[in-house]
């Protein structure tokens, strides 16, 4: 009977272990079926998942074939899809490029306060944004580290034929951008707004508030550009705010209308701002302001850049006022060669300029430009100039004093102007005029004189006409011949008058002692 039991036992345990061995087997084979034809495609939508069996949902469809994704009237106001401590609302995380397809409205907002806040992260994928409709990427959340409206840790940007795609930064502790870029961006025929949110640190750390930072090329071909940067503090760090900061690439604006503003800050304030890339406009229209930075070191500028070209266009750059450093340009060098550019440092900072070029780098101003204007409280411009046309400095800012013409290649010798503007048309010199020579006069005959008695010879050889009471002496000593006439229509006694007479003089009328020597052609003594 025991040996019954031990076996009815045994055979149990073993029944019951085979069940459990059927039921996960098949819970993991249908979990297997299931994995297979689920396909993760690396795209969270909020706290959705997509997979090959979940490619849409309410505002938005993913297409796996073309790796599009379209946003027809989406809206989003939550908390979004959390990976460690980062939260986002759409998450991409394939390397292959992805393209958003916008029709309608989209609204996008990210509420959370996670250490870092995004409303679009993509990991490592270029990415394009397209389509008729609108799209609105926010951050509203207070993130205590890092806030983005749309960032892309690896891969470039491209917006085209976009109506309009806004995107916004939030609050944070260290630093908030509008649309940040590791590897470029382009914008061709779309309204684009991309604005950095307050930034404040209360540490020793440093504070960004940035429209666009990209890590590459900025190409703007045309649409419109807004670009901000809000304020930004930081307790004893560096603290920046700028519309467009770029580096690893220059910036391009062939077109279109670029607007870059930077906010109050600290260190540097710029409307498109960087030290280690260039700014070429070939076209286009372009706005670009500083506002304070009141730092020891602050700089405010409505350009900020390594070399600064431009072929075309027309750009209006300034500095802000109360600043340390204010400048409409500042650049190692800049080349002005067709367009306009007005370039404005203000009055109410420390120091100011209206372009603000390294002393040993050239700043060149061609013969084909339109309109130029530079002025600053401390300089015009600063630099060594080099300038194709003629120009007009004043020693005020107000074009009041001190005007003056400056020659071509000037150097260093406008360094004292506060306003220049070119070009400037040097006036043609006057020629002297030639003199009119004096007509030679008519003499007109007078009547016939009457015959005078032969005055008597005197000893010495003169003769006197008792008429005038003046007395000739010709050259030679000898009398006058008889048969010449004097006749001096004066009353003024002259003693003597020395030289030889002429006989065709003798009867002209004078009335001076003067005009007696010089009718006579003699000397009067």
């Amino acid at each position: 009977m025991i040996k019954t039991k031990n076996i009815s036992k045994s055979l149990y345990l073993v029944l019951i272990s085979i069940l459990l061995l059927t039921l996960v087997a098949s819970i993991f084979t249908i979990k297997t079926k299931h994995e297979a034809y689920a396909e993760e495609l690396g795209l969270y939508i909020g706290n959705t998942e997509v997979d090959t069996d979940h490619t849409s949902g309410t505002g938005w469809s993913y297409d796996p074939a073309t790796h599009t994704l379209t946003l027809n009237n989406f809206s989003y106001n939550a908390e979004g899809y959390t990976v460690s401590d980062d939260t986002s609302v759409i998450r991409y995380d394939r390397s292959d490029k992805l393209t958003i397809e916008l029709v309608g409205e989209n609204v996008i907002k990210n509420t959370s306060n996670e250490f870092k806040v995004y409303g679009l992260y993509i990991t490592s994928a270029n990415v394009e944004i397209k389509g008729s409709g609108r799209l609105n990427v926010e951050v509203t959340g207070d993130a205590s580290y890092a806030s983005y409206g749309m960032y892309l840790n690896s891969g470039s940007l491209t917006i085209t034929n976009a109506t309009d795609v806004v995107a916004k930064g939030g609050a944070t502790g260290w630093a908030s951008d509008g649309i940040y870029t590791r590897d470029g961006l382009t914008i061709t025929n779309s309204n684009v707004s991309a604005t950095g949110g307050v930034a404040y640190q209360t540490s020793d750390d440093s504070a960004y508030s940035i429209g666009i930072f990209s890590d590459g090329a900025v190409t703007i071909n045309s649409g419109i550009l807004v670009a901000n940067g809000q304020q930004a503090t930081a307790a004893s760090g560096p603290s920046y705010s700028v519309g467009v900061y770029f580096s690893g690439g220059n910036m391009t604006i062939a077109g279109g209308e670029v607007t870059a503003y930077g906010a109050s800050t600290g260190t540097i304030s710029a409307g498109v701002y960087s030290p280690t890339s260039n700014l070429i406009v070939t076209g286009g229209q372009v706005q670009a302001f500083g506002h304070e930075a009141n730092a020891s070191n602050g700089v405010s500028a409505g350009v900020y850049t390594r070399a600064y070209t431009q072929s075309a266009g027309i750009v209006s750059a300034q500095g802000g006022d109360d600043s340390t450093t204010s400048a409409g340009i500042k650049a190692n060098s800049l080349a002005f060669t067709d367009g306009e550019l007005i370039a404005i440092g203000t009055d109410t900072s420390v120091s100011s300029y209206g372009i603000m070029c390294d002393a040993e780098n050239a700043v060149t101003i061609g013969e084909n430009i339109d309109d130029f204007e530079a002025w600053g409280k401390t300089q015009a411009i600063s630099g060594v100039i080099v300038n194709a046309v003629y120009m007009y400095g004043w020693l005020d800012t107000k074009g009041i004093e001190g005007g003056a013409m400056l020659e071509q290649n000037v150097g260093t010798g406008a360094s004292s102007y506060k306003l220049i503007i070119a070009p400037y048309s040097a006036p043609t010199p006057t020629p002297e005029p030639t003199p009119t020579p004096e007509p030679t006069p008519t003499p007109t005959p007078g009547p016939e004189p009457t015959p005078t008695p032969e005055p008597t010879p005197s000893s010495d050889g003169s003769r006197t006409d008792t008429d005038s009471g003046v007395t000739v002496e010709t050259s030679d000593g000898t009398t006058i011949p008889q048969d010449i006439t004097l006749k001096v229509v004066v009353k003024t006694e002259i003693s003597k008058v020395e030289g030889k007479v002429d006989p065709a003089k003798v009867q002209a009328k004078v009335s001076s002692k003067e005009k007696i020597a010089k009718v006579y052609d003699v000397k009067l003594i």
